[in-house]
């Protein structure tokens, strides 16, 4: 039928005598005059011609030139077909269309032409000021195009994305053909960006693909400008921010060694605003301030004061969620069936002051100057360059307000330390006493977490010691135990926490594979959970039978009749540990679990951004800092709780907890603390300084890098989106098949670490910090502390009696303030790491809290493996602990939504952990379970264990 059909109308045109092409044109010749000919469509000529062209009558137009295109390109060429040769690109730059023979290059050439008129008409409307896409690297104050001033907001605004939008609107053939010549001018800033050499800027330059090196310079200068100006206004607008600032430091090596061209260390500060949302202004009153300070409450602190305040409902509503959390994440059946109840449960029985949601961070990085920390004149140049130089902030516009400055530990104490040495200074701008210190999150983190690792390494004799563990799990020794590598010693305190607290489920359930026990019987209840979770103990095992002979494995011994064994040395005064019916390697283990479930608990609750969480550990810190060898930080956060607690009033306790922690992707869970931030900006200043051999202070940094950091790698992560790099892919298998894992629970099962065998001594003794804390407290450290601390305030309430002071009579420091400076800068606790190792974020999804291990694009662009993403979101690939760790990759992996981070990410889930409970009746027990341990722990009985990410 469909060929009698074509048969019929062919003949039809063989009988008027017309070939294809001839009635073609006859049917799209318009109306009119033609060479003398009158040409005029009947109605149902042009009716049928209308219905074809507008698209009512089917197929359209776009099908049936392909159907051409595609048939000509199985056409060959023929003999006498001069117009084009064969094998030629098929497009005619020159000549009539019309003397093309063949239809493929006809075609071609025809389209071709087309979008080139095309493209021209739509460049005019492109290069129009209306079109969103002028920027200039400079502009006169008052002219005409000082609204195209280029700026960062500009330049954020104009991201690839949006670039594509207005490409699509204006020119979309243009867009189609070429989309990158609208973005030369951030092809230039990428390059600067990416650290790309001058003369890529001269070749792509040169072929309209970027700007020239000096423009990106200029626009970049006056970027910086313009932020310095907005930040200055911000704060006359009544504004207020938390400044972060931490030293930083590079070893520039000189090539081509010359007189002046010497290696040499270059050093400065960094710092980075983060405005702060969600505050109450009667938070920033400094009249207040300064009389709750002179009240000096602070006297009243007492070590009694400071257990009651210690939250212990809090700390065992944490190990019951983690409890539940970790077992339906190891047991997929579990999961499907609890997964919702659980963080319903958690939301509701855990948060304290989160912020809210996805609330992303306004952060704006400051310029950097030379100036040293760890001089009193040093810091207080870099305290006013960032906040008065930069922010604008001076003894006239001060307005009785406080603001914010963070750092790290180092940073922190020289804060306190400047302020009192300039206390006796009569204006409150003179002696900062505007100036508000507060103690960042991330290096008092890293802090507990070397004590951890330092004070359970114990030996490979003792199963429940972390030396046993590694051994085991094939983890590395840590080279510093005052400084330990932050991943190392966090993936060996999570693998030896999961492997206890899920040697305990397996104790209780009576099963050497959980996954396997659930799948045979019905699931327990959700309240029957609970309930397990806030109430299991440790059964006893098998009788202990001492050793014949026990040797510390870090103990040499010579072999009887050895040559020397005249000149042996006398019996090391080693101390009877036995007990009548204690359980030392059980309180090992118990200690341990105790101690890493805070440090997991700090983990995700800085994630999740409920900093009120993280302050109730932070609390239980101040005791285990005061028994371990960490001084310093015991005093610092000695200071922060008599400030939340007297010094502050309740709207700036909760303006700091906030906006204590940073969001750069505006997604849940996506937390970072300000002085981690801080740190990815430093890694990419420092990298620059060692190439450029620049001072900090000078114009490179202070006018053009330093305050665009940020900014810089942002685009970078937007740019590789926008190119289609895909994120890596990798199928891991569930954590129950974890092999590391599961060497260390079969260590735990056959040695029974968590089943109580009366007179069990390995010979290796934990230390517990709490207990020690307390007691140090009490003796002395509290006293020494409120002498120190309230010499400031000793002074400030002499201005305010009019020099009379009939109550405090010391008024001068113990040490010289220099002297406490190079102290504390030579304490191997406030060390930095000195490798210069990047730290990354971690994030929270579902309760559960993530490392990434970020990249970053290289001098070549590609993806460099082993570097950070100083910006703390953008594109990440985020890797679990081991390739074989994860969580169920069928119905129970977490939605997209919540799996996918920042732009670029992935992130691969590992199993939950989960707690022992609280145990009961403490002091009963404490020949058995729980021993000596618990002997100052009543307030904090509960067990919590969060899961924690890193790279592999």
């Amino acid at each position: 039928m469909r060929n009698d059909k074509i048969d019929n109308i062919l003949k039809a045109l063989d009988d008027v005598g017309w070939s294809i092409p001839r009635f073609l044109e006859e049917l799209f010749q318009p109306e009119g005059e033609i060479n003398g000919k009158v040409i005029k469509r009947s109605n149902k000529h042009q009716r049928m011609l209308t219905t074809m062209l507008n698209g009512t009558a089917k197929p359209y137009i776009g099908s049936i030139l392909d159907l051409i295109y595609n048939e000509g390109l199985s056409v060959g060429f023929t003999r006498t077909d001069h117009s084009i040769s064969p094998g030629q690109n098929m497009f005619v730059p020159s000549g009539e269309k019309g003397d093309i023979l063949y239809v493929t290059p006809a075609m071609a050439t025809w389209a071709v032409r087309l979008v080139g008129n095309l493209v021209n008409k739509e460049a005019e409307t492109m290069i129009a000021k209306e079109s969103g896409l002028h920027l200039r690297a400079a502009a006169k104050e008052g002219g005409g195009n000082e609204a195209y001033k280029v700026s960062w907001n500009a330049v954020s605004s104009f991201t690839l994305r949006g670039l594509e939008d207005i490409g699509e609107r204006y020119d979309p053939a243009m867009s189609h053909i070429i989309n990158s010549y609208t973005t030369a001018g951030f092809a230039g800033i990428f390059f600067f960006a990416s650290k790309l050499p001058q003369v890529v800027y001269r070749i792509e330059s040169r072929i309209g693909q970027s700007v020239s090196y000096p423009t990106v310079y200029q626009a970049l200068r006056e970027m910086s400008k313009g932020k310095r100006e907005d930040l200055k206004e911000a704060i006359k607008a009544g504004k207020h921010f938390i400044v972060v600032s931490d030293n930083i430091q590079t070893y520039a090596r000189q090539r081509d060694h010359r007189i002046g061209r010497e290696n040499k260390m270059i050093t400065g500060l960094a710092a980075t605003a983060i405005e702060m949302q969600d505050a109450d202004p009667r938070a920033f009153d400094l009249q207040d301030l300064l009389q709750r300070q002179t009240r000096q409450e602070r006297k009243g602190l007492t070590v009694e004061m400071l257990l009651n305040d210690l939250d212990s409902n809090h700390i065992e509503n944490v190990a019951v969620v983690q409890f539940l959390r970790v077992l339906a994440g190891y047991v997929p059946k579990l999961a499907t069936a609890y997964q919702d109840e659980i963080n319903q449960y958690a939301a509701d029985k855990l948060k304290k002051n989160p912020k809210p949601q996805g609330r992303l961070s306004k952060i704006i990085p400051l310029a950097t100057n030379s100036a040293d920390e760890m001089h009193v004149q040093g810091m207080k140049e870099g305290i006013l360059d960032f906040m008065s130089t930069q922010l604008g902030i001076t003894a006239e516009n001060l307005n009785n307000t406080v603001h914010i400055m963070s750092g790290d530990g180092k940073t922190y104490s020289m804060f306190l330390l400047v302020k009192k040495i300039l206390a006796a200074e009569p204006s409150d701008f003179d002696s900062l006493r505007w100036l508000v210190p507060l103690l960042e999150l991330w290096h008092t983190k890293w802090t507990d977490l070397s004590r951890i690792v330092r004070t359970h390494w114990g030996s490979t004799n003792d199963p429940s010691s972390l030396a046993s563990i590694a051994d085991a799990a094939n983890c590395p020794t840590p080279s510093d135990m005052r400084k330990v590598n932050f991943y190392d010693g966090a993936h060996l305190v999570n693998i030896a926490l999961d492997a206890n607290l899920l040697n305990c489920w397996e104790i209780y359930f009576n099963t050497n594979d959980l996954v396997a026990h659930f799948t045979d019987i019905a699931n327990p209840t959700f309240e029957d959970l609970k309930t397990i979770a806030s109430t299991h103990g440790p059964p006893t095992g098998s009788p202990w039978v001492a050793r014949a002979t026990e040797i510390a494995s870090d103990v040499i011994v010579e072999e009887a009749g050895s040559e020397n064994e005249a000149d042996s040395l006398p019996d090391l005064p080693i101390p009877n540990l036995a007990r009548n019916d204690g359980d030392l390697t059980l309180e090992n283990s118990t200690l341990f679990m105790r101690n890493a479930i805070w440090w997991r608990e700090v983990c995700i609750s800085i994630a999740e951004g409920d900093t009120g969480r993280t302050w109730e550990v932070l609390k239980h810190w101040l005791f285990t800092f005061s028994g371990s060898d960490n001084p310093y930080y015991s005093q610092f956060l000695l200071e922060m709780y008599c400030s939340f607690k007297w010094d502050f009033n309740r709207f700036l306790v909760d303006a700091i907890q906030n906006n204590w922690t940073a969001n750069t992707s505006g997604k849940p869970g996506h937390e970072i603390e300000l002085d981690l931030l801080q740190e990815h900006s430093n890694l990419w200043l420092e990298d620059l300084a060692q190439h450029n051999g620049k001072e900090f202070d000078e114009p490179f940094y202070r006018e053009v890098l330093s305050m665009s950091v940020i900014e810089f790698l942002k685009l970078k992560d937007e740019m590789e989106e926008t190119v289609l790099l895909k994120r890596r892919s990798k199928k891991h298998s569930e954590p129950h098949l974890d092999p590391e894992l599961r060497t260390v629970m079969e260590l735990l099962r056959d040695k029974e670490v968590n089943r109580y065998r009366s007179g069990r001594n390995e010979g290796f003794e934990v230390s517990d910090d709490f207990a020690a804390g307390v007691l140090t407290l009490k003796k002395q450290k509290i006293r020494d502390f409120l002498f120190e601390s309230t010499l400031t305030t000793n002074v400030l309430r002499m201005h305010n009696d009019d020099g009379h002071n009939e109550v405090y009579e010391a008024t001068e420091t113990t040490i010289n303030p220099e002297d406490e400076a190079l102290q504390m800068d030579q304490s191997d606790e406030l060390n930095d790491d000195q490798h210069r190792v990047p730290h990354n974020r971690m994030v929270s999804i579902n309760g559960e809290v993530w490392m990434a291990e970020a990249r970053r694009l290289g001098a070549s662009g590609g993806i460099q493996s082993g570097e950070s993403n100083p910006s703390g979101s953008g594109c990440c690939e985020w890797k679990a602990l081991r390739a074989e760790t994860s969580i169920p990759r069928d119905e129970h992996q977490a939605p997209d939504e919540h799996v996918t981070g920042c732009k670029g990410e992935r992130i691969v889930p590992r199993h939950s952990s989960w707690p022992i409970g609280e145990q009961q009746n403490l002091r009963a027990k404490e020949q058995h379970w729980l021993g000596r341990v618990w002997t100052w722990v009543e307030a904090a009985k509960g067990h919590t264990v969060f899961e924690v990410w890193r790279e592999y």
